[in-house]
């Protein structure tokens, strides 16, 4: 019996010398030929589509049934990749399977891998499984040894142990063993849950953790696998493990039904459990990849790269100073946008209370969801001089600014890069959701018309081109820095966008909402100088009064 190779030796195998470095690193600029072994496959066809219409012109793909042999004249010459999926799979075992298992889980592979790897592929990608752990609960690291116990999970294990021998400087294989799938048409253990949500008004409420993976995620790292034509063994997953029931009812709401969940089967599911009954174990027991594994960690970075490879970078900046009661929604609501390309800055002025200690509690969280995070603070001139160095340390191509009393819609970025997709925009802005002391709401709509005034303009909505900035940064002049600039990015004809959707939310009783006489007063005559340093006539003397007082009677 031949000794299995060393997972170190596996990893190592593409890189034994220079001349198949230099040939992985041609092979990772050219446009990738893939063929998929396994015509009709959830994950094949899924992968065909989320390629072309994620990464159009990158990829030409091909596929080929393996049921009738006829692969067997095809030929393999000119494709980069090749893409095995074809597998015996979701089906009741029975003993007289074993050697359909074996012939088309473990021999089938085998056979096309050697035949890619005579007629020049550069690359073989296998879709393995996490039931070569052969565990219905636990946590599998990098040492866990593999001990499969079905038909299904022995046969894709020895496919594993065959193929690993192919791999040389030339020819590299990369192994896969994600979770459960789960998606749209999703088959397997997925469907199951389907059914039973849509069938039971009741579902047990019991907190577990499951290892699973989207299919959209899956079809995105194969895809970074196939650019990068390395080998190596992977456990791709989600970011966060899931919880069977929070699933359960997610997939309830998504297909418009109510699902009560209740604790009252709690003690059977326990019970269950410790009795090591499958299928209790299957639903409700723990089974994970543990996440600080350096192949999960590299999973993490190639799935963002590939998110933010087809994605403009957008920056946020916050100025905040003493802002520790009210600075967390802000943090919160970036962190939670639903764009994933994002780089939050926040300015701080030396605040002589927590902020900057909360700023900085969020490190890690931002880090984990792959944006980029910088926590500054230093003295400052005011606050649009914070504006302004949060702006020269960004590097986005948009950029948005949110005030720390403020925050974000969760798809606020998202919406403001699908309106720059289809107009190159230089100022964006949106409605705003005002929040008064009292606690009740209302909407400032936004509109742009001949008749020009700010009350049409709400900032904390308001997204620029980098190059907007990159002529003119504010004035630091008046509390109205904003105002000023506004009305210079109109007077000089630039392109405006104005979207009636609510993209912020604002807490009224800051400075510029104080409600004394004498603030009143310079707030009009600041507003009025602005206005009639851009040439407007004497009569906007009345646009400032209505909307000083009108702020001081609504806030």
């Amino acid at each position: 019996m031949n000794s299995p190779i060393s997972e170190a030796d596996f990893h190592g195998a593409a890189n034994r010398n220079s001349e198949g470095t230099e040939l992985l690193q041609k092979v990772m600029t050219e446009m990738k030929k893939v063929l998929i072994t396994g015509a009709n496959s959830y994950i094949g066809t899924s992968f065909e589509a989320w390629a072309k219409k994620r990464y159009p012109g990158e990829f030409e793909i091909d596929t080929v049934d393996m049921v009738d042999g006829s692969w067997k004249e095809k030929s393999f010459r000119g494709y980069t990749s090749v893409f095995h999926v074809a597998a015996i799979v979701h089906k009741k075992e029975k003993p007289e399977m074993k050697n359909l298992y074996w012939q088309v889980n473990k021999e089938l592979p085998v056979e096309v891998a050697q035949k890619a790897k005579e007629e020049g592929v550069h690359q073989f990608v296998f879709m393995s499984s996490m039931s070569v752990y052969g565990m219905n609960t636990g946590s599998i690291t990098k040492e866990t040894k593999a001990h499969p116990k079905t038909f299904y999970g022995k046969s894709k294990l020895a496919a594993e142990k065959e193929l690993r021998k192919l791999a040389d400087d030339k020819f590299s294989v990369a192994i896969l063993r994600p979770p459960m799938v789960y998606g749209v048409d999703c088959k397997g253990n997925y469907q199951l849950l389907k059914k039973f949500a849509l069938m039971s008004p009741v579902f047990p409420k019991y907190e577990n953790q499951r290892s699973m993976i989207s299919i959209e995620r899956l079809c995105d790292f194969v895809v970074q696998t196939i650019q990068e034509g390395k080998g190596g063994l992977y456990f791709p997953q989600n970011k966060h493990y899931v919880c069977t029931t929070k699933m359960v009812q997610e997939i309830a709401r998504d297909s418009g039904k109510k699902i009560w969940t209740t604790r009252i089967f709690n003690p059977f599911i326990s019970l269950g459990l410790k009795m090591h009954v499958s299928v209790i174990e299957k639903m409700f027991g723990n089974l994970v990849y543990e996440r600080k594994s350096q192949e999960e960690e590299r999973t993490n970075i190639k799935i963002a790269k590939a998110e933010q490879k087809k994605m403009i970078l957008v920056s946020i900046v916050t100025v905040a100073y003493n802002s520790e009661k009210t600075i967390q929604d802000t943090i919160e609501s970036v962190l939670n946008q639903t764009y994933p390309n994002i780089e939050y800055l926040i300015v701080d002025g030396l605040s002589t209370d927590d902020t900057v200690k909360i700023a900085r509690s969020y490190e890690k969280k931002f880090e984990e969801k792959g944006y980029k995070y910088k926590v500054i603070s230093e003295k400052d001139n005011g606050i649009y001089d914070a504006m302004n160095k949060g702006i020269k340390a960004s590097t986005g191509e948009l950029i948005g600014i949110i005030n720390s009393d403020d925050w974000y819609e969760l798809d606020a970025v998202e919406t403001v890069v699908k309106q720059f997709a289809k107009i190159n925009f230089d100022m964006l802005y949106a409605d705003l959701r005002v929040i008064k002391e009292d606690g009740s709401k209302f909407v400032k709509h936004s509109c742009m018309r001949k008749f020009v005034t700010t009350r049409d303009w709400n900032h904390p909505t308001t997204f620029m081109n980098r190059k907007v900035y990159d002529s003119y940064l504010y004035k630091c002049e008046s509390l109205y820095d904003d105002m000023d600039m506004m009305l210079k990015v109109r007077e000089d004809n630039r392109e405006i966008v104005v979207i009636n959707k609510i993209l912020a939310n604002f807490r009224l009783g800051g400075v510029s909402n104080q409600k004394q006489i004498n603030k009143i007063w310079e707030r009009c005559k600041a507003r009025y100088r602005i206005y009639r340093n851009h040439g407007f006539s004497r009569l906007y003397w009345f646009e400032c009064l209505f909307m000083e007082f009108g702020k001081a009677i609504v806030g």
